[in-house]
């Protein structure tokens, strides 16, 4: 297998374990953070996670820039 294929493979499983899980994944910081990488939160998720954790503006560009990245290898 090459490494692109092992990468799109990673992601793929990564991803469908997070969508499969029943937890409320806007439920804590470090959670919101994570799925919003592996799957992407929608805009109004992002201004409830604004004033939930404070998140800045700085500190959802990165987020979505990261799921930009991420969902480049899948």
């Amino acid at each position: 297998m090459s490494v692109k294929s092992d990468l799109q493979e990673a992601h793929e499983s990564v991803h469908d374990a997070i969508v499969f899980d029943v937890r409320d994944w806007g439920a804590d910081k470090r959670s919101a953070w994570i799925y919003g990488i592996m799957v992407g939160w929608d805009n109004d998720s992002y201004q409830e996670f604004k004033q939930k954790f404070r998140w800045t503006d700085k500190v959802i560009s990165r987020n979505k820039r990261l799921r930009q990245a991420i969902s480049s290898c899948g």
